[in-house]
């Protein structure tokens, strides 16, 4: 990280990244299950840590990453900012990864099967982080050191919960893009497709209208003799659709494709899930207004997410199958190992987005319901989602009632309207930052000299609140 100030804030001089941060490759043998012992015994996994201690001095804290539901490496590599926060309050960085991701397979690829998937939870993986701080703290402090947590997405979910389960551990949270809202409130969970149209549309309000009249002219192919055949084409697709269930499977394809450009909707180029142009959404309205035909537009939108990670054949055709895996998250859940694993969360704990809707979106009606959603699970894992539960466990929105957790928001960002939004002025150390330029924790990635005002600003207001936790009692 080089020694370049870019601004002087509250705690000195930032600097920007020239790199990401070197780390070591731990492991730590965690129980298969921290709260049965008749089932599994005393049987292990090793779950796999990233650990910096560059900038650690003796009494300094601990910051840890919630990972989430994916490799820990692509974390590590994204979440820069932390490393920045790390340097000025001399603070140990791990990156815990979270059970049935990456390398942390408690059973191998057998974890994915039942009853061995059934240890998939929030709970345990909780209770795996919690672990993992008591050991850093004998090694690297004591007791009464200070624990950060960070997170985004389902990981600031993940950072919010460690805070509410384990305050005797946890000082502090900084949860970047955390829908807790959905656990208890349907409105929250519909806002999801509507903020991608508003996205596109406060851009240019013309390729909201280019990209509702291409899903109309698709409607009216899908109904002609041949349609499907020309549709097929369009899309240069390996296979042709010959079916209704297979051109529904086109339709969330793409809109899979605008979940994607707008949750990261960075105003530098990125390679987090995937590469992408700085402004994805201003590159892809363009497209639209640009295009021949809006179909043909549309085609062009799908392949500034498709084309970098499509396995092509000589014809450079595009595998639906392959590239896009209907499951228990309309938002998608992604393909391989990780893709089993969040289809599972999905299905056992989390409340998500729900299906788009013509009359509220740019997108065509694809609905997923509660109903959908309780058949797709007991098909594919014989459970049945419980939602209040899920929502009485782990708070739902009233996180009033916890303390020193900042919620940072994007307001670019399609899950933003299950986030946590307004203050409480009876708590005041429950902190509410909102980034109009930002989209999906944005403020997690390395300091960068195209960060807009409003998150230059958001980190200036973090580094204040995470220095008031460490300084609480």
């Amino acid at each position: 990280m080089s020694k370049v100030c870019v601004l002087t804030i509250l705690l000195g001089c930032f600097a920007f990244a020239s790199g990401t941060l070197k780390y070591s490759v731990r492991y730590i043998d965690q129980p298969l299950d921290h709260f049965n012992k008749a089932t599994y015994g005393y049987r292990t996994y090793k779950e796999r840590y990233l650990l910096n201690d560059d900038y650690y001095r003796a009494g300094g804290p601990i910051f840890i990453y919630c990972g989430n539901e994916g490799n820990i490496l692509d974390f590590w590599d994204n979440s820069g900012f932390i490393f920045t926060l790390a340097e000025e309050f001399n603070a140990l960085i791990v990156f815990g990864e979270h059970r049935y991701f990456g390398k942390s397979l408690p059973f191998g690829q057998a974890s994915f099967q039942n009853p061995q998937i059934g240890l998939l939870t929030i709970d345990q993986v909780l209770a795996d982080y919690a672990n993992l701080i008591s050991y850093l703290k004998s090694k690297y402090g004591n007791d009464d050191t200070k624990v950060i947590a960070f997170g985004g997405s389902y990981g600031a979910i993940l950072a919010a919960f460690f805070r509410f389960k384990y305050p005797n551990i946890v000082t502090g949270s900084l949860a970047a893009s955390a829908p807790l809202s959905n656990a208890d409130n349907k409105t929250a969970q519909e806002t999801f497709w509507p903020t991608i149209t508003e996205d596109y549309r406060s851009v240019n309000p013309e390729s909201v209208t280019k990209i509702e009249s291409a899903f109309k002219q698709l409607d009216y192919l899908s109904k002609i003799p041949n349609g499907y055949q020309t549709i097929s084409e369009t899309f240069h697709l390996c296979d042709n659709i010959t079916n209704a269930a297979g051109y529904k499977h086109l339709l969330l394809y793409i809109r899979n494709a605008f979940t994607t450009l707008a949750m990261y909707d960075y105003p530098m180029v990125t390679n987090f899930s995937l590469p992408l142009p700085a402004w994805p959404v201003n590159v892809t309205a363009e497209m639209m207004l640009k295009a021949d035909t809006p179909i043909d537009g549309l085609f062009q939108v799908t392949t500034v997410v498709y084309a970098p990670t499509s396995s092509k054949n000589q014809n450079s055709c595009y595998n639906l199958s392959a590239l896009f895996v209907e499951c228990c998250d309309p938002t998608g859940c992604g393909l391989g190992n990780s893709a089993l694993g969040w289809d599972y969360l999905c299905c056992n704990q989390l409340a998500l987005a729900t299906g788009s809707y013509s009359n509220t979106s740019m997108f065509p009606n694809l609905p997923f319901t509660t109903e959908d959603k309780k058949e797709y699970c007991q098909k594919r894992w014989n459970i049945t989602p419980e939602p209040k539960w899920y929502a009485l466990e782990y708070f739902g929105s009233d996180v009033f009632v916890s303390s020193n957790i900042i919620f940072s928001n994007g307001l670019l960002d399609p899950w933003h309207g299950g986030g946590i939004l307004k203050p409480d002025p009876n708590n005041p150390s429950i902190k509410i930052v909102l980034i109009p330029e930002a989209a999906h924790h944005l403020d997690l990635r390395p300091l960068s000299p195209s960060d807009p005002p409003s998150l230059v600003k958001a980190h200036e207001k973090e580094i204040s609140y995470i220095q008031e936790f460490l300084n609480s009692k």
